[in-house]
Formats: C-alpha cells, structure tokens, sequence
C-alpha cells in the first residue's frame, strides 16, 4: 500500500469507530513517509479526540514542523516574481479556491503573482499551496486548542492567531481567539474576530451574542442593546440570557422602564421551562 491509501484507510477507519486500527494505519503511513505531515495530524486528532492533550501535542508540532516545510516551498515558488511573500495574496488564493473561483483565480496568477500561462500552468502548484495552507491552518487551530484545553491561554491563542492568518474565515478559530480576547479585556480585537463570524454566518448567535457582551464592557450600551435587540432575540426570541443582559444594560442607561420590561419577561420564561 502507500501512504495516501493508509490515511484513506485510517480516515475510514477513524469514522467507524476502530480507533486502533486507524492508528495502525497511520503508522504504516509513517514507516513509509516519516515526514507526512497529514497522518502525524490525524494521530494527533485521535488523540486530542480521547482527551490525550499532552500526548497529541508531540504529534500536531511534528505534524506544524513539516507542514511548515511544504509550506515555505510552494509559497516560495508561487511568489518567486514579487519581493516578498504577500499574506493578502495568499488569503486571496484560498479563499478563491475554496470557492472555486477559477476566474479570480486566474486573474491572481496573471496580474499578481506574474505567470503568463496563469492558472491551467498555475493548478498544479496553487493546489498543493492551499492542501498546505488548509493543513498548516488546522494544525495551528488544535495545537490552540490543547493549550486552551490545558489552561493556557496566552499559547493558545497566539497558535489560533496564526491560524486566522492563514485562513481568515476559520470560524472555530475566530470564537476561541475572540473568547480569549475578551477574558484579557482586549474588547476591540475580540469585536473585530466576532464580527468576522457574523460576515461569514450571519445567524450565528453566539458570535452576536458576544458582540453584545463585549459593547457591554467598553460602556457602549446603545451598541449593546441594539445587537440584543435585533440580533440576538431575532434570531432565537426566548433566550433568556440576552433578556438579561439588556435588563443591565438599560439600567445602566438610566432607563430603569425597560430594564424591569426585560427583566419581568426573561424570569417568565424561565418559570415556564
């Protein structure tokens, strides 16, 4: 067998249940691929998965270590025309490619990276960029989330930032940083990733939800309320945490009215629960 039919087997496997024989798998991808970043990312997910934190660590730096290799290879080469390597461009790339955006595509490979033959000379390589890219970003995400896991923030959220910077539109990673952001009372670089979520999915209401949270903290009680409000409560109209929250909030702007309107309504609804 070679190595893309044992992590096909071990993903199989994975799903079914057969933890150890996906393991197994892996591991005959790796006596034939010692530096294959994919199955040292999958063994480290298993484990993750079971709640081995300390033990899948080892296999997702090993798997950041030659993900990292790969990377700085196909990004070398796809800017070898510009001065540096350009992280815009390079969002750009996969977000396009996720899309299946072949024009926009081929625009970036002519206009801004500089091949003449554009994406048909160009597939090859902007492929294998974003397999990486997409690897590379994971890998950030779930070593971010050993150490939020293991209760350290500060590392786990410089490894989410790194994964937004190479995929931006990641939502896990996005809620994990704002969260953090938020609890370090960074409340303008938590706004600007939860608000990155509700571009991306607009009816994710606990991306609003923590909009309103962090408006709260920064005094901004309009803002707050009117997230709340129309965002929040329209999306799910009995949640009790949101009443809440605008019962402080509009006692805080001097309206003790509403206060006490939203107050009365959000402990209705929990006696009838």
């Amino acid at each position: 067998g070679n190595v893309s039919q044992y992590i096909l087997e071990g993903g199989i496997r994975a799903e079914l249940g057969e933890t150890d024989k996906a393991n197994a798998a892996y591991v005959k991808a790796l006596s034939i691929d010692p530096e294959n970043p994919e199955a040292y990312f999958l063994v480290g997910r298993a484990k993750f998965e079971k709640g081995a934190h300390d033990s899948s660590l080892v296999d997702f730096k090993q798997a950041e270590k030659f993900y990292v290799v790969r990377y700085d290879r196909s990004a070398k080469f796809l800017f070898q025309n510009l001065p540096e390597f350009d992280k815009g461009i390079a969002q750009e790339i996969v977000k396009h490619w996720g899309d299946k955006n072949e024009e926009a595509l081929d625009e970036i490979v002519k206009v801004n990276l500089g091949f003449d033959g554009g994406l048909s000379a160009q597939r090859r390589t902007i492929e294998q960029f974003c397999k990486t890219t997409d690897g590379l970003s994971r890998t950030y995400y779930y070593i971010g989330m050993v150490y939020y896991n293991l209760k350290n923030d500060s590392l786990a959220l410089s490894n989410l930032l790194k994964s937004i910077d190479l995929k931006g539109d990641d939502v896990d990673a996005l809620y994990f940083a704002g969260e953090i952001y938020l609890k370090y009372r960074k409340y303008d670089e938590s706004i600007a990733l939860f608000k990155k979520i509700t571009e991306v999915r607009p009816d994710d209401i606990y991306a609003w939800f923590y909009l309103g949270v962090n408006y709260t903290q920064k005094k901004d009680y309009h803002k707050a309320a009117d997230i709340y409000e129309n965002n929040v409560l329209t999306l799910e109209p009995k949640n009790i945490d949101a009443m809440t929250n605008l019962a402080y909030v509009y006692r805080e702007m001097g309206n003790n009215k509403k206060a006490l309107e939203w107050l009365t309504k959000a402990e209705k609804l929990q006696k009838e629960q």
